[in-house]
């Protein structure tokens, strides 16, 4: 991003592999012959004067375009010499052209040489340049060089509660920015990908700058069903809701979105597969597996490319947790093997693959391949996203379920409840994937001897999920029937008893006769 606010550049893609710049209005790519620069500062490109006009007025390129160009006094942002882990764009190159306006980071002062700064450029593959520092224009400030002040990368105001991680690729100093300057950027850029998408790595907001942005777009155009951006900006909303443990309320707006989508533009558009993707993913939370199953495989016989690959892997997850895992492994493993290819390891939905792969694997119990999965998922997500980012705790929770699978439930309990106040701070105490990893701690209680506590953690967690989920839905039925083994081990049998007659037909119903769980409801109930 540029010190206007808009992304100048170009960086090498499959479908421009050499590299080259960007119209900073409507983002086309194009090189320094096809694209005019800026008659004044000669640092930003443009298609044409529309582009330009548009760019000066609303795109914030007035406010630096003299500074940059020298005639002025250069604002805060620009005037400091560049400094150790600065994040840089380059400027005024005479023999590599091509290469003004992309990003860099600042190396380490031993790198420098006389008065040239070390900047790795993110190019395809990456270089190392030694750069004046007159070809460098600070774009974020690291912490080692502002005195450990974090900025938004819009507004670059510091030191505030509301500053969060954007959760694409940008990484560090880089990702930071308030909902708010994104949601102003995104009204003012003419389209609906900024809402969704990161112009400068050009990959999907993740976690809470997502779901933030998601509930802003939705409040703006939710009275206007008619709104060109309805329709996406329910499925963003939706999705949200999913992420949040809403999976009713998301039902009951995706279900709308798809009628009208369909209504609108038919069964195949790219809208509607997306908001009936959407809505199996809600059915599928809220343990409705049959239909999250017919909802995927309609969405599959019309999607193509990424989407359907998307798609398949969700499909899978929904086997996998009906207990198809042979038929899941089948389907996950091709599909992650395009993604990690097309895409690449740190992709959002190459990392997800990953997550939902390595709990097939391990429930067919090929552990090694399974922990190796989730080792390197876990250290990608800690580079990509950052220790804290809920993807990240969520996998260090999932990453323990190993341990209880090896057996190893002294280590297993006390990662547990080092994850669990992560989980907690990252999705809320009552978020259901927060209730499952107090779930685990009960069982690794439970698998010790530690009773007592684990039938204070199994009833909490059964009346949690009675209430987020429902009384039929498969983890309430499950951590039932755990709260009934804790009861029998604590010669509780009356109570044990009363609990297994009260869930056996819900049982029978959603877990099958031949499950576990009701083979050891019914011996319960025999004693």
């Amino acid at each position: 991003m540029s010190a206007d606010g808009a992304t100048a550049t170009g960086r090498a893609d499959k479908k421009n592999p050499e590299g080259g710049v960007q119209c900073a209005q409507c983002r086309a790519r194009g090189t320094v012959e096809t694209l005019k620069p800026c008659g004044q500062c000669r640092r930003v490109f443009y298609c044409n004067k529309t582009c330009q006009t548009a760019h000066w007025k609303k795109g914030g390129h007035k406010k630096v375009c003299k500074p940059l160009s020298g005639g002025a006094p250069a604002p805060a942002t620009v005037d400091r010499a560049a400094g150790p882990g600065d994040e840089v764009e380059l400027t005024g190159l005479v023999k590599k052209p091509e290469l003004n306006g992309l990003r860099g980071t600042v190396g380490p002062r031993s790198e420098w040489t006389g008065d040239r700064v070390t900047v790795r450029v993110d190019t395809r593959p990456p270089q190392q340049l030694s750069l004046r520092p007159a070809n460098v224009v600070v774009v974020t400030r690291s912490k080692v060089s502002d005195g450990g002040a974090d900025r938004c990368i819009i507004c670059l105001d510091a030191g505030d509660a509301q500053l969060i991680q954007s959760g694409c690729a940008c990484r560090g100093p880089a990702g930071l920015a308030h909902v708010a300057c994104r949601a102003e950027a995104a009204t003012h850029s003419g389209g609906a990908v900024q809402w969704y998408q990161c112009t400068t790595c050009n990959r999907e907001f993740t976690g809470d700058m997502q779901h933030g942005l998601a509930e802003v777009h939705w409040n703006r155009v939710k009275g206007n069903p008619t709104h060109i951006e309805w329709l996406g900006a329910a499925a963003d909303y939706g999705h949200g809701l999913i992420m949040r443990g809403m999976c009713r309320e998301a039902e009951v707006l995706l279900r709308q979105a798809l009628d009208e989508s369909t209504r609108r533009l038919g069964s195949h558009h790219r809208s509607t597969l997306l908001a009936r993707t959407r809505l199996a993913l809600a059915l599928s939370r809220q343990g409705k597996y049959a239909d999250a199953e017919t909802e995927y495989r309609k969405s599959i016989s019309a999607q193509t490319g990424s989407d359907k690959d998307a798609t398949i892997v969700n499909l899978a997850q929904t086997l996998s947790v009906q207990g198809k895992h042979a038929e899941a492994v089948v389907l996950f493993r091709p599909a992650f093997e395009r993604q990690t290819q097309d895409l690449g390891a740190e992709h959002t939905n190459t990392m997800a693959t990953s997550a939902n792969f390595s709990n097939s694997l391990m429930s067919l119990g090929h552990h090694v391949e399974a922990a190796a999965l989730r080792d390197n998922l876990l250290r990608t997500r800690r580079r990509v996203l950052g220790a804290k980012h809920p993807s990240t705790v969520l996998t260090t929770s999932s990453n323990v379920t190993s341990l209880m699978d090896q057996e190893k439930y002294a280590e297993a309990e006390t990662a547990y409840r080092e994850v669990l106040p992560q989980m907690e701070e990252a999705f809320g105490v009552d978020h259901a994937d927060t209730v499952g990893t107090r779930r685990g701690l009960a069982l690794a209680l439970l698998e010790q001897d530690k009773d007592v506590e684990a039938e204070v953690l199994c009833k909490d967690v059964v009346v949690t999920l009675k209430r987020i989920l429902g009384v039929t839905h498969p983890r309430t039925i499950e951590s039932s029937c755990e709260l009934a083994r804790v009861l029998v081990k604590l010669r509780k049998l009356t109570e044990a008893k009363a609990l297994c007659r009260a869930v056996l037909p819900r049982v029978m119903d959603i877990l099958g006769e031949g499950s576990t769980y009701c083979k050891y409801v019914k011996r319960v109930l025999a004693m």
